[in-house]
C-alpha cells in the first residue's frame, strides 16, 4: 500500500508515518529500485492503534507499552472512561437546565427572570467548558506530528495557538496549516540525538510552560523605549532541560527551515490567533519607529572605526545564561582570579564576549549559551585552571561608548549594532564583538562607562 492511501485511511502526517517507523512501531517494506515504502495491512492497523492512542494524549513511549501489554492497555482505557464518564455527567447538567428552562416555557411561567437567571448559570458552565477546549490546536501539533517536531512547533507556537476553532475561516486556517508543516523540511537532528527525540512528558511540559510564560501576559503594545534587557530568569535544572532541547535545533540549517516553515504560515496564523496579529502589528510598528529613531538620527554617543592589533586573552568560560544585569556580579567574580593571570595588560579593564561561537570550537566548546569574561595579556605563557585562552586577530571595529546604568545598557547595544555603517563603506564582519567593562565595576553605578567594540570590514568596491 502506497503512502497516500496510507495517509487517507488513517488520517496520518508523512511526518507521522517517517516517525513511527523510525521508532520500529510499523516495518513498511522498502523497494531496493526507488526506496518507496510499501505498507502493509498490518501497519495500517498498527498505524490506526497508534492514531487513536494518541487523541488520548498518550506518549510514544506510553503507546509502545500499550501494544506491547494488555495490562497497560486496560489501564490507559480505563482512566479514559473515567475522563468521559467526567464529561459525560457535566453535560446531563447542562441538559437538565435547559429541559427545565423549556418546561417552564412550555407550562405558561412568564418569570422571564428565573429562566435567564437559570440560563445564565449553564451560560457560564459552558464557557469554562469552551475554555477547556481552546487548548485544542496547540495540542494537536503534538498528535499529528510526533517526536521532536512536534515539540518544536509546539514551543513555537504555544503563546498564539490558545484559541478554539470555532468558525468555517479558523477551520480552513487550520487545515492550510496542518497542510503546509507537512510539507516543509525534515529538521536535521544527529544520530547520537535520535535516542532521546521522546523526552520524558512532564520535563518537556516544564521546558515548554517555562519557556513561554514570559510571553503569556504581553499585550504587545508599542513602547518607545528600547528592547528591555532579558531578564528571564532559570534555575539550573530548567538550563539543563533547555539545553537539552536547544540541542535539537542547533544543527546547521534547523534555523533557517524553522524560519521558512514561520514564513510559510504566517497568513494561516494570522487568522487563527488575535495574538499573533496584535504581536505583528505591533512588531511592525516597532520597526516603523525603530529606524526613525536609529536610521534617521545620529547616535547620543559618536560611531567611530578603530584598528586593532592582534589581542591574546585569558579568562573564564561561563556555559548558562547570564543576565545583563548579571554581568556587574560575574566580572566581580572574575576580577578575584586575575592574581592567577600573568602578563596582564590591564587589570583595570575586564573583556565580555558573547556569542563568540566564531572563536572555533577547539577554544570555545559547543554549547547552547556562551559568555567569555577575560583579561588581555601581552603573551600567552600559563593559562590558570578552569581558565581557556584566545587569540583575535588584527581587525577593524566599530567603536561605541555607553555611558549610564545597566539598564540602558542594552539600548546602547541597540543603537550602535543597528547603526548603518554602509554610509561609511563598512558591513558587520563575522569575529565576536566584546565590550570592556572597568574591573570595580558596581551593580547600581549610574556613570557606567563600557567600550562596546563591533568588528568591520570594508566593502570592497567592484571595478
Amino acid at each position: 500500500m502506497k503512502i497516500s492511501e496510507v495517509k487517507a485511511l488513517t488520517g496520518l502526517t508523512k511526518k507521522a508515518l517517517n516517525y513511527y517507523e523510525e521508532n520500529e512501531l510499523i516495518k513498511p517494506a522498502v523497494s531496493e529500485e526507488n526506496g518507496y515504502r510499501n505498507y502493509s495491512d498490518k501497519d495500517v492497523e498498527v498505524l490506526t492503534q497508534i492514531s487513536t492512542l494518541r487523541r488520548f494524549g498518550l506518549s510514544i513511549k506510553e503507546i509502545k507499552a500499550a501494544l506491547e501489554s494488555s495490562e497497560a492497555f486496560l489501564k490507559i482505557v480505563t482512566e479514559y472512561t473515567d475522563k468521559l464518564t467526567k464529561q459525560i455527567n457535566e453535560m446531563e447538567k447542562y441538559k437538565s437546565v435547559l429541559s427545565s428552562c423549556v418546561n417552564d416555557l412550555k407550562v405558561g411561567n412568564t418569570d422571564v427572570k428565573k429562566v435567564t437567571e437559570e440560563m445564565n448559570k449553564l451560560s457560564k458552565a459552558l464557557e469554562m467548558d469552551q475554555k477547556e477546549r481552546e487548548g485544542f490546536m496547540i495540542n494537536e501539533f503534538e498528535r499529528i506530528f510526533p517526536g521532536i517536531y512536534g515539540k518544536v512547533l509546539s514551543f513555537c507556537f504555544n503563546s498564539f495557538l490558545t484559541e478554539a476553532i470555532d468558525s468555517k475561516e479558523k477551520e480552513n486556517a487550520w487545515i492550510d496549516l496542518v497542510k503546509a508543516l507537512d510539507n516543509t523540511p525534515n529538521l536535521n537532528i544527529p544520530e547520537k540525538l535520535e535516542s532521546s527525540v521522546d523526552m520524558d512528558e512532564e520535563e518537556w511540559k516544564t521546558i515548554k510552560n517555562r519557556m513561554t510564560e514570559n510571553l503569556k501576559n504581553d499585550n504587545y503594545e508599542y513602547k518607545s523605549e528600547s528592547v528591555s534587557m532579558m531578564s528571564f530568569d532559570m534555575s539550573e535544572e530548567e538550563q539543563r532541560q533547555f539545553e537539552v532541547f536547544c540541542t535539537y535545533i542547533k544543527p546547521e540549517g534547523n534555523i533557517e527551515i524553522i524560519g521558512k516553515t514561520l514564513e510559510a504560515v504566517d497568513k494561516s496564523l494570522s487568522v487563527l490567533s488575535s495574538k499573533y496579529r496584535k504581536r505583528k502589528e505591533a512588531h511592525l510598528k516597532f520597526h516603523e519607529k525603530f529606524k526613525e529613531g536609529y536610521f534617521c538620527e545620529e547616535p547620543s554617543m559618536p560611531l567611530t572605526i578603530v584598528h586593532k592589533e592582534t589581542m591574546s586573552f585569558v579568562g573564564i568560560h561561563y556555559t548558562k545564561f547570564i543576565n545583563k544585569k548579571d554581568f556587574p556580579k560575574f566580572i566581580r567574580e572574575f576580577n578575584y582570579r586575575i592574581v592567577e593571570i600573568s602578563n596582564i595588560v590591564n587589570g583595570e579593564k575586564v573583556y565580555g564576549f558573547s556569542g563568540i561561537d566564531s572563536l572555533g570550537k577547539d577554544i570555545v566548546p559547543d554549547s547552547v549559551f556562551s559568555f567569555v569574561f577575560a583579561m588581555q595579556v601581552s603573551n600567552i605563557e600559563k593559562v590558570p585552571c578552569d581558565m581557556i585562552s584566545f587569540v583575535l586577530p588584527q581587525h577593524d571595529y566599530l567603536f561605541y561608548k555607553h555611558i549610564g546604568d545597566m539598564k540602558n545598557y542594552q539600548k546602547s547595544l541597540d543603537e550602535a549594532f543597528m547603526y548603518n555603517i554602509e554610509e561609511k563603506n563598512y558591513e558587520m564582519d563575522i569575529l565576536p564583538s566584546f565590550q570592556i567593562f572597568s574591573s570595580d565595576i558596581s551593580d547600581n553605578d549610574e556613570n557606567l562607562e563600557v567600550e562596546m567594540y563591533f568588528p568591520v570590514s570594508k566593502i570592497k568596491k567592484m571595478g
